[in-house]
């Protein structure tokens, strides 16, 4: 009863500062356009939402800040929980952990804006305090909105209209080239193609990650069918990595009787341990999640695999990189199906199929 309470509360307070916000738009002015002009920009904060993968996905739209807006200095906040991993990711950037409310305690008191210019990634349309605070920090915040929303109904000085059917690394570059002046087609042409800066080894070990964040079990491809493909390679004289993350330590039975003899099992690595991991390997398998997203970033080959979420607005993207998609009538449900019991859509990705590239990638057969 307490959790349901809880989760009442969290709805309500939800709903409350949405209507404020609403309330607080009506009142501002919203122009139709902006075209900034990049030589007026000295400062700019970018704030992502969501978790390492959602990070990576607006790497392409830092690029072409960094390329737009060449005298500016541009800080990237992110999430307290992905920090550690992007800002090795992101090294090129100032990368700092975001709380919300040292922005408040910073900006109220003097009314002090550090920012000239502010932009959020597409995740960020569904984080209240990230809009708050993009807004209070800057003197121009650029942002998105949700399909059904009008275009004032949201506090930042201009928003976009998410797209259901484009990659978000596209869609946080067009914020970009919407509200400033000279973005050409050839500019988000050459920084889509973003990679991190690591030079790795490449090692004979595949790494799997069989796990998802907390919350998301509907992205769980079976663990049996890990531990079959694993078998698989180390009958096959491969040597495997199995990663769990905090969340995923009840996983680990599952493959504690097939450790050793090839196969090592990494629980809880750190930061730097999990990106030159996933960096060495020769090929990474996982679900929908953030290592998939690290391993398309460093150009290691990988596979990942979908369900409720739609790759064509979240997969891993990179010249080495398989997504594994049913495309169920049911899917992409982005979790809307709250009472799904069959999960059709991980279940019916097979062994077989998985498999298949699998030995393809490593072995080109």
């Amino acid at each position: 009863m307490k959790a349901n309470r809880s989760n009442d509360g969290n709805v309500i307070i939800r709903r409350l500062a949405k209507k404020c916000a609403s309330a607080i738009a009506a009142y501002i002015d919203h122009p139709g356009s902006l075209s900034i002009q990049p030589h007026k920009v000295l400062r700019i904060a970018y704030f992502i939402g969501g978790g390492i993968g959602d990070g990576i996905m607006s790497a392409p739209a830092l690029a072409l800040l960094g390329k737009t807006f060449t005298h500016a200095q541009v800080d990237v906040l992110v999430p307290r929980q992905s920090y550690p991993v992007l800002a090795i990711l992101l090294s090129e950037y100032r990368v700092a952990p975001f709380h919300p409310e040292r922005i408040l305690l910073s900006v109220l008191p003097r009314w002090h804006r550090p920012y000239d210019l502010a932009f959020t990634n597409t995740i960020a349309a569904f984080k209240m305090g990230i809009e708050y605070a993009a807004v209070l920090c800057s003197s121009v915040a650029c942002g998105f909105r949700y399909s059904d929303e009008g275009f004032g109904e949201r506090l930042y000085s201009f928003t976009r209209r998410l797209q259901h059917d484009e990659h978000d690394r596209w869609q946080n570059m067009l914020l970009i080239r919407d509200t400033v002046a000279g973005v050409g087609e050839q500019a988000l042409v050459e920084c889509s193609s973003v990679s991190a800066q690591v030079s790795p080894q490449r090692t004979a070990a595949v790494v799997m990650h069989p796990g998802v964040a907390r919350g998301y079990a509907l992205r769980l491809w079976p663990v049996s069918r890990y531990r079959e493909i694993v078998e698989r390679l180390r009958d096959r004289k491969v040597k495997v990595k199995v990663l769990f993350g905090p969340a995923e330590r009840y996983l680990i039975d599952d493959f504690e009787g097939i450790a050793g003899n090839g196969v090592e099992l990494l629980v809880c690595p750190g930061a730097q341990k999990l990106v030159d991991t996933i960096s060495e390997a020769s090929l990474f398998v996982g679900n929908d999640s953030g290592p998939g997203h690290i391993a398309a970033l460093v150009g290691t080959p990988g596979i990942s695999l979908f369900g409720p979420a739609d790759p064509a607005r979240s997969a891993p993207q990179g010249p080495a990189h398989t997504v594994l998609y049913t495309g169920e009538a049911c899917s992409p449900c982005h979790f809307k199906s709250a009472a799904c019991r069959t999960n059709n859509c991980m279940q019916n990705i097979s062994v077989d199929r998985v498999w298949e590239v699998v030995v393809q990638k490593l072995f080109g057969t």
